[in-house]
């Protein structure tokens, strides 16, 4: 099982921890997660679990390649305009 987590410190002291990961047993980790901070006596502030929709993955799969068709547009603009200026020139 793939697991990607991070934690970040709150300014009011608080943890706020996000943890991905593909399975089909979600709600027994939430338990799980939920008794382990309770053996410890840490409190949880707030737990949810979340599914993907097709949007979220879709937007995260190409959130990246966004600007590479512009900057290749880009790119190719510039080439051919000088392509045109050496025609001209000669």
């Amino acid at each position: 099982m793939n697991v990607d987590w991070q934690l970040k410190k709150l300014e009011d002291g608080c943890i706020h921890g996000e943890v991905r990961m593909e399975t089909e047993e979600m709600s027994h980790i939430c338990r799980q997660l939920f008794f382990a901070f309770a053996r410890r006596e840490k409190a949880l502030l707030q737990m949810t679990s979340k599914k993907a929709n097709l949007e979220d993955v879709f937007i995260e799969l190409t959130e990246g390649d966004i600007a590479k068709p512009e900057a290749e547009d880009g790119k190719e603009a510039a080439e051919n305009s000088t392509e045109e200026k050496e025609v001209e020139d000669q």
